[in-house]
């Protein structure tokens, strides 16, 4: 049996981590090379190697940036046996308090150590970082690096004591407007769900600053990407997390309309 590449970097990617009796061949680190694998295989949610260990698995972890807090609870109970009152201990530690540690998490979750580790574990965070800031008066320009070191913006804009986000939604765009730097770049790709809901975490967390509206009019036409945006919405405005209301987060498109179909999925 034969190593398939992709597999193996569907594994990592997946955060599925893979051990063998070989120190050598230890991936929970960096993988050291691809030849290694002579004889791996992917089976559901579990990479096998038949010559080293008769078995091997880790879950996937949790995409808490991808989830409402109602999302997270139904995770928690699969995982852990656990409902709305721990996912909503969770959430609020991760979005309101943005101290997602198992420390942080003990004492929410009723001083159970062992509970508030693997949570803390199994909690994915989106590998994005802020690279670059101008600050140009009321306006605060920023650079954020995605894990693909795809760059994008984001801008923070100040007035009359309330802030405003301006997220993006896509890596380039496909409308060629004449106006948009962004346009010239043409399409790249569509950012997931934690990316664009990353940003507005970043800006309240990482620079501490309370965000009081979100509009869609970074890089990226958003109703492109239309499934990720709308969950993206669902995250921020999830009262038990960023807690920001829908009538204060705006779309801005360059399509001409909106179609039966987009409202429907909204």
């Amino acid at each position: 049996m034969h190593v398939i590449e992709n597999d193996v970097k569907w594994a990592i990617e997946h955060g599925i981590g893979v051990f063998t009796q070989a120190p050598q061949l230890d991936i929970f680190g960096p993988m050291p090379t691809w030849t290694t694998w002579e004889t791996a295989y992917r089976l559901s949610k579990c990479v096998i190697i038949f010559d080293c260990v008769k078995f091997a698995w880790k879950r996937e972890r949790m995409k808490i940036f991808e989830w409402t807090c109602a999302e997270l609870a139904e995770e928690m109970k699969r995982r852990y046996g656990k409902g709305m009152y721990h996912a909503a201990a969770v959430y609020r530690q991760v979005f309101k308090k943005g101290t997602p540690s198992s420390n942080a998490f003990v004492q929410e979750l009723g001083n159970s150590m062992s509970l508030a580790t693997k949570i803390a574990e199994d909690i994915r965070f989106p590998a994005c970082r802020i690279v670059f800031r101008q600050e140009e008066g009321e306006i605060s320009k920023l650079a954020v690096a995605l894990p693909d070191g795809h760059l994008v913006e984001s801008v923070l804009i100040f007035s009359n004591g309330r802030t405003t986000q301006c997220v993006s939604s896509q890596v380039g765009c496909r409308m060629g407007c004449k106006f948009c730097v962004t346009g010239e770049m043409g399409f790249v790709r569509d950012l997931t769900v934690e990316e664009i809901v990353w940003q507005v975490y970043a800006a309240r967390f990482e620079l501490g600053r309370s965000i009081d509206n979100v509009v869609f009019m970074g890089m990226g036409e958003p109703l492109d990407n239309f499934d990720n945006v709308v969950q993206a919405v669902r995250v921020m405005q999830d009262q038990r997390g960023l807690d920001i209301a829908c009538s204060h987060i705006t779309l801005r498109s360059e399509e001409r309309r909106v179609g039966k179909e987009c409202r429907s999925r909204w």
